[in-house]
């Protein structure tokens, strides 16, 4: 095993490499893993188009009141990756993301197998997220999170770590089919009955083509596993994180399925609940990732049970 500082699909960055696994890490552009190879085959996707750009957040006179004209100026950057958001959606000034946490420069530590990635204190929410990614020695992805309120008021941000794997994928979520919902985007509500299935007391969703949709809801467990049929074997991306079947959580979902029109991509979506926060408080959230061909294919019979968290 060992970590580089190279060049990461154009941007500068780090890299951790396993047996089997290389994780490409972003600090300078929202503390993002812009890629992820197994076995050299890229699964993350990443705008292209972008790559390489660093987009200048600051403000003339660091004047807080032109943040939204600077934000409606940027537009909504697709970046691609992996990288934590605050939720909900609808707090977000001019409908992006906050820019310090999405496209802002990151602190990085190295420390062996792991990178530790600090964000500054976000302009718009007043919270500053640390990312550590580790990989394991039995190339396990461990993403452990924290998001503190650098403010002086209470906030009620949930953490939200939002993957963008590249298609296909058949994406089975640890909950029952009438847990998950259509959102109000896209296809959804058209598309909810032929693309997200009951499989074995777990729900499939199936993202094999270029429509758009999200389906969301509160998993009973807090795991969703990916599966890319090949013919060396399915590709098996399993995702795991802590859930609470009865919090409260913003957008009313613990996790959310995101398949796009317009680019080759699913997106994985996991939430933390959400709670008060007290000025100089903080709260966390760890996510895992388990990436492995298995022989032959891989189906809802071999599901692990579905039981209440």
């Amino acid at each position: 095993m060992s970590n580089e500082s190279v060049e990461v699909r154009g941007w500068p960055g780090l890299w951790l490499a396993g047996d089997h696994l290389r994780l490409g890490l972003v600090p300078q552009l929202g503390g993002r893993i812009c890629s992820a190879q197994h076995d050299g085959e890229e699964l993350l996707f990443v705008d292209e188009r972008l790559s390489g750009v660093l987009p200048d957040i600051r403000l003339p006179n660091d004047d807080k009141s032109a943040l939204a004209d600077l934000k409606t100026a940027l537009g909504f950057q697709l970046w691609g990756g992996n990288k934590l958001w605050v939720a909900p959606e609808a707090a977000w000034i001019a409908g992006t993301p906050p820019l310090d946490l999405d496209a802002g420069c990151y602190g990085a530590v190295t420390d062996g197998q792991s990178v530790t990635m600090i964000s500054p204190v976000c302009r718009e929410t007043g919270v500053r997220l640390t990312r550590r990614v580790e990989l394991t020695h039995d190339d396990c992805v461990v993403i452990d999170q924290r998001m503190e309120n650098c403010g002086e008021k209470d906030v009620a941000w949930g953490m939200w770590d939002v993957t963008q794997w590249l298609r296909p994928f058949d994406v089975y979520v640890a909950a029952r089919r009438d847990r998950l919902r259509p959102y109000e985007l896209g296809d959804s509500a058209r598309l909810f009955d032929r693309v997200v299935q009951e499989a074995n007391n777990w729900t499939r969703v199936v993202c094999d083509d270029s429509v758009e949709f999200k389906f969301g809801g509160i998993a009973e467990r807090g795991r969703m596993i990916a599966v890319r049929a090949a013919e060396l074997g399915a590709l098996v991306v399993d995702v795991e994180f802590p859930n609470n079947s009865r919090g409260e959580y913003a957008h009313d979902s613990s996790v959310e399925v995101y398949n796009s029109s317009k680019y080759p991509y699913l997106e994985l979506e996991t939430h933390r609940q959400r709670e008060v926060i007290p000025p100089g408080g903080s709260v966390e959230f760890r996510e895992q990732w388990h990436i492995s061909r298995v022989g032959g294919p891989f189906g809802p019979e071999a599901l692990p049970p579905l039981v209440d968290a």
